[in-house]
């Protein structure tokens, strides 16, 4: 048999910040609703400062500026919130159970990123993991196992070596039943 690798709760926080500083892709129908939120907004926006540009000309300074300390302190707040979320990472606030592996699915979708002309079109690929529980984990892209110098495994990886019926130990925000982590019971041993 082969050796397993043990991972304790710190681990798992280790794991956690680096989820939390790589987010998942979102599904398809997700990320289209998005994407036209944003596309309509930005339409009314571009609409409205038309119209007032050509009511007071000097008007179109003060919105450029505006607009510039707006997404300045847009960013700042969300690096800002980004590294107390980091910082106040506890395993509490997390659930740990085992879960039976249902099945994997693999989503392929294009997005189209630029204008008419000067377009083009970025691959999406998202590898799940359903459980018999009926929870399902979007494996992040990169850098899973982050603690484990010999084990870093990207979505392919972690996708390739599941299999229908397998055990593995999840990781779950409390409340929402968000699965943050899990571990193939056959590569991982769980010392809490």
């Amino acid at each position: 048999m082969a050796k397993k690798y043990e991972y304790s709760n710190s681990d798992i926080e280790k794991d956690i910040i680096n989820a939390i500083k790589n987010p998942q892709n979102m599904p398809e129908e997700s990320y289209r609703k998005s994407n036209i939120f944003g596309k309509i907004l930005a339409v009314i926006l571009v609409l409205i400062s038309i119209v007032i540009s050509f009511m007071y000309p000097f008007f179109i300074f003060w919105l450029t500026l505006a607009l510039v300390v707006f997404l300045l302190g847009y960013l700042i707040l969300n690096y800002i919130r980004l590294k107390i979320r980091i910082k106040n990472v506890t395993i509490n606030d997390y659930d740990i159970t085992t879960e039976v592996v249902y099945c994997n699915t693999e989503e392929h979708y294009k997005i189209r990123r630029g204008r008419k002309y000067h377009s083009h079109y970025e691959k999406i690929d998202n590898y799940i993991i359903r459980f018999e529980s009926g929870k399902i984990w979007r494996i992040p892209k990169e850098k899973n196992y982050a603690w484990n110098d010999r084990l870093r495994m990207t979505d392919v990886g972690i996708f390739e070596t599941t299999h229908r019926g397998d055990s593995m130990t999840v990781v779950c925000k409390k409340g929402t039943d968000e699965i943050v982590m899990a571990y193939s019971n056959k590569l991982f041993e769980y010392k809490a």
